[in-house]
């Protein structure tokens, strides 16, 4: 969090909301001291999340999920490819939340995955 002072002078506090989205509120302050104290105590709202059973997925229900999608959208072939690789991922990471799955986590699957490419050849 920070604040930032504005064209009309006013101070805002800027946080990240639960989704990873920056917000900014107004202090309502034009003295720096005064905006300081505000941000001091400012607590982030707490946003209702929406009531999607996916926001708060793990892997193999998201897989799933997705499964059902690409089971009336694609062809066989491209369906047994997106099983595979969901299935290999859930191997490789585990089954974390959706949220808990990083560009580094992907990122260190796919150097395994290269690695046992290389191995097995």
């Amino acid at each position: 969090m920070h604040i930032s002072k504005r064209s009309n002078g006013i101070y805002c506090v800027w946080y990240t909301d639960q989704r990873g989205r920056k917000k900014k509120v107004s202090t309502g302050k034009s003295r720096k001291s005064e905006a300081l104290n505000v941000f001091r105590s400012f607590v982030p709202p707490q946003a209702d999340l929406p009531n999607h059973s996916l926001s708060l997925a793990d892997l193999s229900s998201f897989s799933r999920h997705s499964r059902k999608y690409t089971d009336s959208q694609y062809s066989r072939s491209y369906r047994e490819n997106h099983r595979a690789s969901f299935i290999a991922l859930e191997k490789g990471v585990g089954n974390p939340p959706l949220h808990g799955i990083g560009p580094g986590a992907v990122e260190a699957f796919a150097a395994a995955q290269d690695l046992a490419s290389r191995v097995s050849a």
